[in-house]
């Protein structure tokens, strides 16, 4: 009779603790998964300001380039002093 109490007991510790190994183990599982969360936006956001940056860049050279071509086009006069 003792004997059995102790192994229900032993039974019931041992479902306990592995209740508790689940828990922790997802509550890992999320830490790892909102930190690749964080870092999947972090890199997102970098991507589309390096997008946003690069659009800014051929824009101005698009610009220096037209202006480069009216000058040659039509030089600018020289300045007579």
């Amino acid at each position: 009779m003792v004997a059995a109490i102790q192994y229900d007991r032993m039974i019931m510790e041992k479902k306990k603790q592995k209740e508790i190994s689940d828990v922790e183990n997802q509550q890992h599982e999320a830490r790892i998964r909102n930190q690749a969360d964080a870092d999947f936006y972090l890199i997102q956001k970098q991507a589309e300001s390096n997008k946003v940056l690069c659009l800014c860049v051929w824009h101005k050279i698009i610009i220096i380039m037209i202006r480069i071509r009216i000058n040659l086009v039509c030089p600018p006069q020289q300045l007579k002093l």
